[in-house]
């Protein structure tokens, strides 16, 4: 993916040690009763599997962002917050890589000291003392991602002995796949325009914790056009919901007039993670529905009606 891929208009706030403060290692290190261990970061390919394209790592076009805390809480261990790391290869899966050596996160030199680590993808370096990433979704012509992961060694921490540490990424937004057709009589769905309403457009996602604020900016968005040359699809993705209402619906408007899908219908809410797909049939009668709910890296079907 290439590195412009961040959020429009998003910022990441989160306190950062100064770089006089941090106190980095050679990534060579090995370990001994005394010196500092370089930290080792990979990704599977199932990590990998829950990015925005759902299939590959694109190498050094991929930043992420690292933190390393106290086992069992999310105060900074060694000063190292949102340390930037890169993608060392392109494919399924891969290890990292610090992107200034000089800031390369070590573990703790008393193994009695255990850590865990927090990352995030794309690596921001904007940063404030509120400890928030705020989201905004309202243009879905940009590239919007966010990945997020915590290990913690099945809750034992890591030290120095612990090798590698592989970093589980999974999804914090939401995505809905549309494919739209016409029913007899509707006529053609030529200038289509598709509007998703009240959803909220902007939220504070604390990386800390990996939880969001509840967003109180209902707003339409429109989603992204999939030109495939056929048929007529849309994709957006969306902060999650956890109760979709009467509030939440999405108009089709076409020279034959406006229909209108009531989401809440259907989908009871919006989780992270997961993915949406829906075929959409307008009907002089009524909007048809007939859809799944998948995680991500799945690709669900379904039909239904609008009206």
């Amino acid at each position: 993916m290439k590195s412009t891929k961040f959020f429009v208009g998003a910022t990441l706030a989160f306190a950062l040690a100064t770089t006089t403060l941090f106190s980095s290692c050679s990534n060579d290190e090995v370990v001994n009763n005394s010196d500092r261990v370089a930290v080792k970061f990979a990704s599977t390919g199932v990590s990998a599997q829950t990015r925005i394209d759902g299939v590959n790592w694109i190498g050094n076009d991929d930043h992420i962002g690292i933190y390393m805390v106290q086992n069992g809480s999310s105060s900074v261990s060694e000063n190292a917050a949102n340390i930037e790391y890169i993608a060392n290869t392109s494919g399924s899966s891969t290890d990292f890589s610090p992107f200034d050596p000089a800031q390369t996160i070590c573990y703790p030199v008393d193994i009695s000291n255990k850590v865990d680590f927090i990352a995030y993808y794309p690596y921001l370096a904007s940063v404030a003392e509120e400890g928030k990433y705020s989201v905004d979704v309202s243009n879905q012509e940009g590239d919007i991602n966010l990945l997020w992961a915590k290990v913690d060694n099945d809750a034992a921490g890591y030290d120095k002995t612990s090798g590698n540490v592989t970093l589980l990424f999974t999804h914090q937004l939401a995505k809905l796949h549309l494919t739209v057709v016409g029913d007899i009589g509707v006529g053609s769905l030529s200038g289509l325009i598709v509007s998703i309403n009240g959803i909220n457009t902007e939220a504070d996602f604390d990386v800390m914790t990996g939880t969001w604020d509840t967003g109180n900016s209902p707003n339409s968005i429109s989603p992204k056009e999939i030109d495939n040359g056929e048929n007529y699809e849309y994709e957006a993705i969306l902060l999650p919901i956890e109760t979709l209402d009467t509030s939440h619906t999405v108009t089709f408007t076409i020279a034959s007039g406006v229909y209108t899908w009531e989401l809440f219908s259907n989908i009871a809410k919006l989780e992270a993670g997961k993915k949406y797909d829906y075929t959409v049939t307008l009907t002089k009668r009524e909007i048809s529905i007939l859809g799944s709910i998948a995680d991500w890296t799945s690709e669900g079907t379904g039909t239904g009606e609008a009206y």
